[in-house]
């Protein structure tokens, strides 16, 4: 993906411009609710968080839950990064768990003009 501000999005409670992108699976979790144990690499230092707080600064590593409910098939997890200084070529690699066990994993790139 080439960054291009797309939205504004809500960063350690403060409001700043963004890309918004993300990805969709489909699952079939036999109607239990579960939780996977997800970890994205990056290849190069970011300061990593969510809307509430910035969790790690200076990293290679961010961590996330993502709770699929047993009622439904389909989990949408929508991300967003922005232009912090010192960006311009980020590779980021995703791997989610449940129990130990990788369930997925995928990777994606974001070129900064």
């Amino acid at each position: 993906m080439a960054y291009e501000v797309n939205d504004s999005c809500i960063y350690a409670k403060k409001q700043i411009e963004c890309l918004r992108h993300g990805f969709k699976i489909s699952y079939d979790s036999n109607g239990k609710d579960i939780q996977l144990e997800c970890v994205a690499k990056t290849n190069i230092t970011v300061n990593a968080g969510n809307n509430e707080q910035e969790k790690y600064i200076e990293t290679n590593q961010d961590d996330f839950l993502m709770p699929l409910k047993g009622s439904e098939k389909e989990f949408v997890n929508v991300q967003y990064i922005n232009g912090q200084p010192g960006l311009e070529d980020l590779y980021i690699e995703t791997s989610c768990s449940l129990n130990g066990h990788q369930e997925f994993e995928f990777s994606q790139r974001i070129r900064f003009k």
